[in-house]
């Protein structure tokens, strides 16, 4: 499953809270652009898990999208991934249709991968975690 939120936790992954840290996993993370958190909302089918409903109907507003399925309580799983819209600020005040002027949301994906007992990635396809691996 695929989800935007605006944090991740570690604590928030299934596996982790039920197999402990002899689970190998492969966390990805990489910055996006505004235009590329775009295509990738829109070239999946994602949930939310956005608390602030000020926060998540700018989020929705930016990336172009309706409200989508929400979520209350979640658990990331291998395989998953998450896009985290990071808004520096302090909290919105209700009502809020816009980011302040002068501020700007960090769009992170983190892409959660189980690894082989040997270190090597079992499900990041692209030429990046392949050179990744040899140096695991």
């Amino acid at each position: 499953m695929d989800y935007i939120a605006t944090e991740f936790s570690v604590d928030t992954i299934r596996s982790i809270k039920a197999y402990g840290t002899d689970t190998p996993l492969r966390i990805r993370v990489e910055s996006l652009s505004l235009d590329e958190a775009r295509e990738w909302v829109h070239s999946i089918e994602c949930k939310t898990c956005l608390a602030n409903t000020v926060t998540a109907t700018i989020i929705y507003s930016l990336l172009e999208v309706a409200d989508l399925e929400h979520r209350d309580e979640f658990e990331f799983s291998e395989h998953d991934s998450i896009l985290v819209a990071q808004y520096p600020g302090s909290r919105l005040p209700d009502g809020t249709k816009a980011l302040p002027t002068g501020t700007t949301i960090s769009w992170i994906l983190v892409t959660i991968g189980s690894c082989f007992p040997d270190g090597h990635p079992e499900n990041f396809p692209d030429e990046h975690e392949a050179e990744d691996a040899g140096n695991a």
